[in-house]
């Protein structure tokens, strides 16, 4: 992606950001796995749409940061610790929209 950050909107966040996660699921193998968070992401843009949640760039950047620390970890083998991270990164997400 190479909009700056302060001028991306949420439409293109949520794109990029529901992208990551499915990929990251679609890399276990297991297609219901990759299926049932695609059903969040959709389930999450009907809530995102309704202007409940407003995007900031410090959220945006912290989530990048957070998304690239996943795959590092995936990436060097620490798979419970990338699963650590990705619980907190879902775990604050939903603490910033009000809960699930």
């Amino acid at each position: 992606m190479s909009t700056p950050v302060e001028q991306i909107d949420g439409d293109e966040w949520f794109r990029v950001n529901a992208s990551f996660h499915e990929q990251l699921a679609a890399f276990s193998g297991n297609r219901f796995f990759t299926e049932a968070v695609r059903q969040q992401n959709n389930l999450r843009r009907m809530r995102e749409s309704t202007g409940y949640y407003e995007l900031s760039t410090a959220r945006v950047m912290q989530s990048c940061k957070e998304h690239l620390a996943i795959l590092d970890a995936a990436e060097a083998g620490e798979i419970e610790w990338a699963e650590a991270l990705l619980r907190r990164h879902l775990r604050e997400a939903v603490e910033l929209v009000g809960g699930a």
